[in-house]
């Protein structure tokens, strides 16, 4: 039994599981945030595998334009929590609020009556900068902002269809899987993005030639981790990522940069 079927049916490994998901990849999606650029002109993206949801949180809060399909098993996303969306002011906003609506709990009256008296009357000038920050502070707390798209959850099973967006997004997936079964997910995924779309992957990559570096030495020993599933699971050379993509339909992958030992991926038609 591996590590995916085990957390079925034990709730308390479950959530120790996502939970050091979540953990990691925050740090691992931080980075990327920083050097990648992919994501500037996507409207809607799919986290194939993305767990608790902590992936796409980071992501569309970066870029609020984004809207976010957190796509994993049933039992995952059942305890995903919910996102709300980064938030910026809408433009011009303030300039509209109508005095009608201006609420009694923090009214101008209020605030003249909570100003010093001097022979039984506020200075004026004291009284209007009440006034003027009273009006800034209920504006600040009650103007509607502009929330995000946000994160939408979805359960489902990656093996028979991923949700449509115009880039599919997958980090440490591939590797959880034997060559025959990433070949039928990224099949998946090219079916749903459009021509113009393209399939963000994350993952390790074997040097081609032995390295003593700590990064080769780190992602060998990932590699023989993901041997003791036992189900054909292991990291890849730049070479094999290449047959998976040709292999799924795409034209070819673009490296585009290295974060945390890991490669930032793109597979396109």
């Amino acid at each position: 039994m591996n590590a995916f079927v085990y957390a079925r049916s034990d709730q308390k490994f479950n959530h120790v599981f996502n939970t050091a998901m979540y953990s990691q990849t925050t740090i691992v999606v931080k980075n990327i945030l920083k050097f990648y650029e992919g994501f500037d002109d996507l409207k809607q993206l799919v986290d194939v595998g993305g767990g608790l949801g902590v992936i796409l949180n980071q992501i569309t809060s970066k870029y609020p334009h984004i809207k976010g399909i957190n796509y994993d098993l049933p039992h995952v996303v059942e305890n995903a929590p919910s996102y709300p969306g980064s938030s910026t002011e809408a433009p011009g906003q303030g300039s509209r609020i109508a005095t009608e609506s201006f609420p009694e709990r923090c009214s101008a009256p209020e605030w003249r009556y909570a100003a010093p008296q001097r022979r039984g009357r506020a200075p004026r000038c004291y009284t209007w900068v009440r006034e003027f920050l009273a009006l800034q502070l209920w504006v600040a707390g009650q103007v509607r902002m502009a929330p995000t798209l946000g994160v939408e959850h979805v359960g489902g099973n990656m093996f028979e269809s991923v949700p449509h967006g115009d880039a599919i997004f997958m980090k440490w997936i591939l590797h959880d899987w034997s060559d025959e079964q990433c070949l039928k997910i990224l099949k998946n995924c090219y079916k749903a993005i459009p021509d113009h779309g393209k399939v963000i992957v994350v993952e390790a990559i074997l040097p081609i030639l032995p390295e003593n570096s700590f990064a080769a030495r780190n992602t060998f020993a990932h590699d023989v981790g993901m041997m003791t599933q036992s189900r054909g699971e292991k990291e890849r050379s730049q070479q094999e990522f290449l047959a998976l993509a040709t292999g799924a339909g795409f034209s070819g992958i673009r490296f585009v940069c290295c974060v945390c030992n890991l490669w930032d991926m793109e597979f396109y038609k």
